[in-house]
């Protein structure tokens, strides 16, 4: 297996890790040395020797935004020899979420709203810079030292698109069937939730009985129909229990109508994962306590997560150091929940940098570049008019689609998270999330180059590329 040999001025953990991950997305293995070697090897020093063979980059801690890369004045083929922006310092930067530690940008949930990111300030919000970043590397690695490594998708494919629901609020009435079996949360929330009991009951008085929201049969279907397997990652902490808040799920897995539920999707080779509640991240105990009760009611183990209203708490690095301490595989908790985009720049799985433990976590992040809810607000869920409707999907097609061309273009990653009650056009309040979300399915079976996967499945592909790398002579 091809190595990429890096020499590096001042060797320290963070940096090698990020050139770790620069060298396993293009498939080679690395050697750090720190001293000189006769094979074609990549110099970093603060003021490399001015006849240094190979590739130089420089090292300069603040560089972040490579603006004539980015904005396409210069293309990577193109990129010198002798490197004029220091991609170890940015890409590590990006990943590790460097410029956006300000807690004062952060909304009641603990989230970063799109509009004060630090690429979308700079009007970068909908660019994978650190792929970017990636593809000048290596397409200098290959033109300066002929390097090509392990491919980076199965079969031939170009990217990878992974097919997610968050499961929410599959049953419509889920509030008044709580209330009705006695399940009642802590003291101090009974008041808001008797407030969403009253308001469930006058949404169903005008509503009637019926719940076209558990659409679990024929999403499948649906998916199954393109020869996609997708991931449900359900909730296993209701609102009214002794550890849910009034921002958890209005449901309860061990309901009869899961069971069946369960034993489809795996029947049916589609993967369960774990929506951790509102409040999960405040002890590895409730992680695990969530983890488990899934995995009882599933009957396997849970690989991955995702956090309920993407929720890590005041501290997104203490809480995914919790996933690792767990034993999750991966988690997709790092999105913008109010607009599509690349959070930390990334359209790739990467591991986060833990700046407590001095390295990087073993969870690997699963990025989502787009959720439903960033596409049609808040309020989208009301009834319009039949073009108003038309408009709404067509706008909604064309930016899924955008982002699906931008993975493309730098063979990248991406998750797609579409609640159930939203993924199909079979109830009055989602129809046009319904109608979007089968037509970004049919783009994605119309396009060869693009592999359609599970995160589970995902993160298996990733780690049979590993070995790979790592064993072949």
């Amino acid at each position: 297996m091809p190595e990429l040999r890096v020499l590096l001025e001042r060797p320290n953990p963070r940096d090698e890790a990020a050139l770790e991950w620069v060298a396993e997305w293009l498939g080679l293995r690395l050697v750090v040395r720190g001293t000189a070697s006769d094979a074609p090897i990549v110099h970093r020093a603060s003021h490399p020797p001015a006849g240094a063979r190979g590739i130089v980059i420089p090292e300069r801690p603040d560089d972040r935004l490579w603006i004539d890369l980015l904005e396409g004045r210069l293309a990577p083929t193109e990129v010198p020899a002798r490197m004029p922006f220091d991609i170890v310092s940015a890409i590590a930067a990006h990943l590790d979420d460097v410029e956006n530690q300000d807690r004062r940008r952060r909304d009641r949930h603990d989230r970063l709203p799109y509009p004060a990111s630090f690429t979308a300030e700079r009007g970068f919000g909908q660019v994978p810079v650190v792929n970017l970043y990636l593809s000048a590397f290596g397409a200098l690695v290959e033109r300066e030292l002929g390097l090509r490594g392990v491919p980076r998708w199965p079969n031939g494919k170009q990217a990878a698109v992974a097919l997610s629901h968050d499961v929410d609020r599959p049953v419509k009435w889920g509030a008044l069937r709580g209330f009705a079996g006695g399940q009642l949360p802590r003291v101090r929330y009974l008041p808001l939730y008797a407030g969403r009991v009253l308001w469930t009951a006058r949404q169903r008085l005008k509503a009637g009985p019926g719940d076209d929201f558990w659409l679990f049969d024929p999403l499948v279907e649906a998916e199954a129909d393109r020869g996609f397997r997708s991931t449900f990652l359900f909730a296993a902490t209701p609102a009214f229990t002794s550890r849910g808040t009034p921002d958890d799920v209005y449901y309860d897995i061990a309901w009869p109508p899961f069971a069946p539920v369960f034993e489809m999707l795996s029947d049916r080779g589609f993967e369960i994962g774990l929506h951790a509640g509102y409040e999960a991240y405040r002890s590895l105990e409730r992680l695990e306590a969530e983890r488990d009760r899934l995995s009882s009611f599933v009957g396997h183990p849970i690989r991955g997560l995702r956090h309920h209203f993407w929720h890590l708490g005041p501290d997104d690095a203490a809480t995914l150091r919790l996933h690792e301490m767990a034993g999750f595989a991966w988690d997709s908790s790092l999105a913008f929940n109010d607009h599509p985009g690349f959070r930390r720049g990334a359209a790739l799985p990467f591991h986060p940098w833990d700046p407590r433990m001095g390295r990087a976590i073993t969870t690997l992040q699963m990025p989502t570049m787009c959720m439903d809810a960033a596409l049609f607000g808040d309020r989208a869920a009301k009834t319009t008019a039949a073009s108003g409707e038309a408009w709404r999907t067509e706008h909604a097609v064309a930016t899924v689609s955008q982002l699906i061309d931008t993975v493309i273009g730098v063979g990248g990653f991406g998750a797609i998270d579409w609640h159930v009650r939203t993924s199909l056009p079979l109830n009055r309040e989602f129809r046009p999330w319904g109608k979007t979300y089968l037509a970004i399915l049919d783009r994605l079976a119309a396009d060869d180059r693009i592999w359609v996967t599970g995160l589970d499945a995902a993160w298996e592909w990733i780690g049979e590329r590993r070995r790979r790398i790592a064993e072949e002579p």
